[in-house]
């Protein structure tokens, strides 16, 4: 018997298909399989679990002209028949995509269309809707599903077939996804563009300080080192290159790192220079402790970032602010008036980041203009994406950087060629 109409069919779960198997057992098959020719159009479980057990069924003949009508009767008797999610209801519907498209045109060209679908208005042109109003859900939820079936993984199907996923779970992972390969091909377009730059080196920031820097030549340093935190982006669920944990993140490799960079930069910086340190309130107190060996800390700027992140939905405060901690060696003044250490930049979009850290250049810009001169030396010896670099490049002051990460330091390398902001 041809039996290729199956697929069509979501296939009972494995306690549906023993719960059926033990009712045929014992009242045996009831209902007749219904055939079209030498076509099984229902029953497939009922055959199945026949052949298995060598009982007889009957069959009933159905003449339905094409397997488009035969295909429109097994999708709508199966709505009818079981208890299947929103999810193999949608599923099912959009196996009726280019008939109702089809009969769409008939319609519109005054032809009757075939009508076999009773829930299908005569002057209904919008097929998506129609859809939705056969399998009984939102025009949201058929479009969502549609997406979902064209590009989510194989995983994701199963995950929200399986009920493990909600629907709007599976389509925001696709959209992530999306997300993900655009970024990629930015990441890909930027770093295509990189040239060599001998103020910008990928290694240990500790070693290459160390190495390569005179001892009271630098002006500013201007960096945002590893927190201590563990950190991941709350928005990755799918792996990407920009929402990757952050290296050295564990609190006893950060505080260990920073206390060796304090010790090499205090000695590159000059005599009068500024320092100014990214960090998290989390772990504020020690990176206090640590850079008050070596520095004279004058205060905690607070960087107001006109957005929250995501965290504990339900249990905190959403935050909306990082600290940087301004400190000085030597006696070295601020040029211009006497600002607020209340500072009010937007963060960078997450359409536009390219490091799950970054920095605003406009931020970096203003502590560039209120902590140095046109000329002067600046290091970042946790470069990232580059953004202290291209924010001295934008004011004309030299620097000097460093990136452990691969991948950072070629997106940063084509920042600072390409002058991306």
């Amino acid at each position: 018997m041809d039996t290729r109409f199956k697929h069509i069919i979501p296939p009972l779960s494995a306690d549906e298909y023993a719960q059926l198997e033990k009712n045929i057992l014992q009242d045996g098959i009831r209902e007749p399989l219904v055939v079209w020719g030498d076509t099984l159009i229902d029953g497939h479980n009922r055959l199945s679990i026949a052949q298995k057990h060598g009982l007889e069924y009957k069959t009933v003949s159905m003449d339905f002209g094409d397997d488009k009508a035969a295909k429109e009767w097994i999708i709508l008797n199966q709505f009818g028949r079981r208890n299947i999610n929103n999810y193999q209801r949608s599923v099912l519907a959009l196996e009726l995509k280019p008939i109702i498209a089809e009969k769409a045109k008939e319609r519109q060209r005054g032809g009757q269309g075939g009508v076999l679908l009773p829930q299908i208005s005569a002057k209904a042109t919008d097929t998506r809707k129609e859809l939705a109003a056969i399998a009984g859900v939102s025009h949201d939820t058929i479009a969502k599903v549609e997406r979902i079936e064209a590009d989510a993984t194989d995983e994701v199907r199963a995950q929200v077939k399986s009920g493990e996923l909600s629907i709007n779970q599976a389509y925001q992972s696709v959209k992530r996804a999306e997300r993900a390969a655009q970024k990629a091909s930015v990441l890909d377009a930027i770093k295509a563009s990189a040239q060599p730059d001998e103020h910008f080196v990928c290694g240990d920031s500790v070693y290459e300080m160390e190495r390569a820097l005179d001892d009271e030549s630098i002006d500013c340093v201007i960096t945002d080192p590893p927190y201590g935190i563990d950190y991941v982006s709350n928005y990755r669920v799918v792996e990407n290159r920009v929402d990757r944990p952050v290296c050295n993140d564990t609190p006893e490799a950060a505080f260990s790192l920073w206390e060796r960079t304090c010790d090499v930069i205090s000695r590159k910086m000059k005599p009068d220079s500024h320092l100014y340190v990214f960090t998290s309130w989390k772990v504020l107190p020690q990176f206090i402790e640590i850079t008050s060996r070596y520095f004279n800390i004058k205060n905690c700027l607070v960087w107001v970032k006109n957005n929250w992140s995501m965290g504990d939905l339900d249990g905190n405060y959403a935050e909306q602010y990082e600290i940087i901690i301004y400190a000085t060696k030597g006696n070295k003044k601020l040029n211009g008036g006497r600002d607020t250490n209340v500072l009010n930049f937007d963060r960078v979009s997450n359409a536009q980041l390219l490091h799950s850290c970054e920095k605003p250049v406009k931020l970096i810009e203003y502590l560039l203009d209120k902590s140095t001169q046109y000329g002067d030396i600046v290091a970042d010896p946790f470069a990232g994406s580059g953004t202290t670099l291209v924010a001295c490049k934008n004011m004309g002051r030299g620097y000097w950087g460093c990136e452990i990460e691969q991948e950072n330091y070629d997106v940063a390398l084509g920042r600072l060629s390409h002058g991306h902001d």
